[in-house]
């Protein structure tokens, strides 16, 4: 499968540790982008918060490739916070094409 090229654009915005930056720039299938992003989503929406199965969902935001970039923005209290709702809409579109894209 070949990376598309929006959804390459739109990934720059995550970090490259980030599993689903790798998950757009090394596709395997759509649907692995779309669960990988909707993983990382509901992390960051609730990122002092807990996943069904207990884990904590900072835990597995460390755990996907956030943990360099979590450690940098932890000391930046309003650019972080900036920072943290850019992801979140930089994966809402992920999400979005990767889903439009699935259905082709």
């Amino acid at each position: 499968m070949k990376a598309n090229s929006i959804l390459v654009e739109l990934s720059e915005q995550l970090p490259k540790t980030a599993q689903t930056f790798k998950a757009i720039q090394f596709p395997e299938s759509y649907e692995d982008i779309i669960v990988q992003a909707k993983t990382d989503l509901f992390c960051f929406r609730k990122i002092d918060g807990v996943m069904e199965d207990g884990r904590l969902t900072k835990t597995v935001l460390q755990q996907s490739g956030y943990e360099e970039w979590l450690k940098q923005i932890e000391h930046e209290e309003d650019e972080g916070e900036n920072c943290i709702l850019e992801v979140i809409g930089a994966l809402n579109l992920i999400i979005e094409l990767a889903e439009e894209l699935a259905e082709d």
